[in-house]
């Protein structure tokens, strides 16, 4: 049992590995293109707290603000290290992930990589909040429809403009 136990964890050390080397992919890629981000949910809370990734997490999660949006779509399309793939909803009709994910080669992206979550923020005029509230919540119910393609002609810069002037008109 053992020597069962061992093994499958020495393979569980290995994808923390692999995804501390993306998370560096991406922390370069985001250093030579001036994009903020930082750590999120339970890579937050580990490196907080344990000093390194929790010991059963296989994922990690990152914040980059909304603004910067343009930025890392634009430094991942053309900057990314070969050994590395992206993927996000908007640019893949079969994706069924929330967020954008950065993942090495040869690695399924469900299982092995870093969760990009966009914070978009939240206006400090009441009215707005409310809109903003309403919006956000409408946006997350209906958003499984976008993603499965029933909008085939929603492209990445329109549901961004969408979003963008939904919250702040």
């Amino acid at each position: 049992v053992h020597t069962v136990i061992d093994s499958e964890y020495k393979s569980f050390l290995h994808y923390q590995e692999v995804n501390l080397d993306t998370l560096r992919e991406f922390d370069s890629l985001c250093r030579q293109h001036s994009i903020r981000y930082g750590l999120a949910y339970g890579s937050l809370l580990g490196a907080v707290r344990d000093k390194q990734q929790i010991p059963w997490d296989f994922d990690i999660d990152v914040f980059v603000p909304y603004p910067d949006f343009d930025k890392l779509i634009y430094a991942l399309d053309h900057y990314l290290a070969s050994d590395y793939y992206y993927v996000f909803y908007a640019n893949m009709e079969d994706d069924t992930t929330f967020c954008l994910r950065v993942a090495r080669k040869g690695y399924s992206y469900h299982a092995i990589h870093v969760d990009v979550y966009f914070v978009i923020g939240c206006p400090s005029d009441e009215k707005k909040v409310q809109r903003f509230a309403k919006y956000v919540s409408c946006y997350c119910k209906f958003r499984p429809k976008i993603m499965k393609g029933r909008h085939k002609d929603t492209t990445k810069r329109s549901i961004k403009q969408k979003i963008a002037h939904r919250l702040f008109e």
